[in-house]
């Protein structure tokens, strides 16, 4: 069960993998936890987040925004590239001559995020300079970074984050500039299959170079991470410095180089992220795409050891679960109480935020949403909607729900 490699070059079509995974996988043994009081409500809401990227109900960024909002949830995260406008069913085709800080020209947009309501917002970016032709992995190939591009790139950066601090000066706001899935990204969209399916692995293999700007192999396109995280932090420092020397001080950004693989890379004898990436790069936050500790025979004991993997390699504290959801046919009536006890594990662990995969249902085989394709609240919904809401305003939780 897989797509062709043309349609895992969409950054969107990600979810394939993680049903992939679930399928191949997962045997679930755990004991869900009880949920945690409400009365700690206004915490759950300032640090467990809704991921809003594509999905059939999906209709431009500001409105799945406000949806979130409407939860009562207080945090966010978002994709923007060339694609956002096929991504978000606003518009076809590859966005011409884009640059990051042009985003922000929507009025709509900026009112979306400047809701007193919203305090973080994780973006998952992705430049024009490098990632052009929407399609292409000119941003992983290590000979694209001439002097020039790489200038080009840090430049870009840097004009977004002086617009975010421009626009949001004094809010209050905090902003998080991610990638998307490290290691996926790398491994021709499936990091799992390609690690334990030989069929895929030289499936992709065969087509490599076509698919990745001229790189021969994955290694290669490690080397080109490793130069494209590093002028975008650098970039992004640029950013902070021109705001601040310009009279805009006060406002929080931050990066997250984000990864999907802990040990089953390492465990093939493939490189990673964790490990061959992050270890030579800047960075203020690791997002972990969790897929692989949810897919444990044991969840919530396999993200608290995972987060302490991770720990352990980076010697950095500050990690962000940036994805965790289970598919509704899957998982049935346990959905809901391992997305509890998981999200529950990992807060306790101290994941700095937990992001859930995804606002909207992509389609009848993703059906992670908290609404489903006909727009109506899914219980995963509901369970969000009473969580972030707190005692002023949640009904009763229903015996047994979770």
């Amino acid at each position: 069960m897989y797509t062709t490699l043309r349609q895992l070059r969409g950054l969107c079509s990600k979810p394939v993998w993680v049903v992939v995974y679930f399928v191949v996988v997962y045997s679930a043994q755990a004991q869900p936890r009880a949920a945690p009081s409400l009365s700690s409500a206004n915490s759950f809401a300032d640090t467990v987040g809704i991921y809003h990227w594509g999905g059939q109900q999906a209709q431009g960024i500001p409105s799945g925004i406000r949806a979130i909002l409407d939860l009562n949830g207080h945090v966010a995260r978002i994709a923007v590239s060339p694609r956002m406008k096929v991504d978000y069913n606003s518009g076809a085709g590859c966005i011409e001559n884009f640059h990051l800080a042009d985003v922000l020209d929507s009025r709509d947009l900026r009112d979306a995020i400047g809701d007193p309501r919203l305090k973080v917002l994780i973006l998952t970016v992705y430049d024009g300079t490098s990632f052009a032709d929407c399609e292409g992995n000119t941003h992983l190939h290590p000979d694209f970074y001439s002097q020039a591009n790489t200038a080009a790139v840090v430049q870009e950066y840097s004009d977004f984050v002086y617009r975010l601090y421009e626009l949001f000066n004094g809010s209050g706001k905090k902003f998080i500039l991610a990638n998307w899935e490290g290691d996926n990204a790398i491994y021709c969209g499936q990091a799992y299959v390609y690690a334990n399916w030989p069929a895929f692995r030289q499936q992709c293999d065969d087509q490599y170079e076509q698919n990745y700007a001229g790189n021969h192999s994955p290694d290669e396109s490690v080397e080109g991470m490793v130069l494209w995280l590093k002028a975008r932090y650098s970039g992004m420092t640029a950013g902070s410095e021109r705001a601040r020397a310009a009279g805009f001080p006060s406002l929080d950004v931050r990066m997250a180089a984000e990864i999907s693989a802990v040990h089953f890379l390492k465990d093939a004898g493939l490189k990673s992220v964790l490990y061959d990436v992050l270890t030579r790069v800047p960075f203020d936050y690791v997002s972990y795409s969790s897929y692989e500790s949810l897919g444990a025979a044991e969840p919530v004991s396999a993200i608290t050891e995972d987060l302490s993997s991770i720990r352990s390699v980076t010697n950095l504290s500050e990690i962000i679960v940036g994805e965790l959801g289970f598919p509704r046919s899957m998982f049935g009536e346990k959905m809901l109480s391992l997305t509890n006890a998981v999200t529950t594990a990992a807060l306790e662990w101290g994941a700095s935020y937990v992001i859930q995969w995804n606002l909207y249902d992509q389609d009848v085989a993703v059906d992670f949403g908290l609404f489903d394709l006909n727009g109506n609240i899914t219980p995963l919904g509901d369970y969000y909607k009473e969580r972030f809401c707190g005692r002023g305003c949640a009904t009763p939780r229903r015996k047994g729900r979770y």
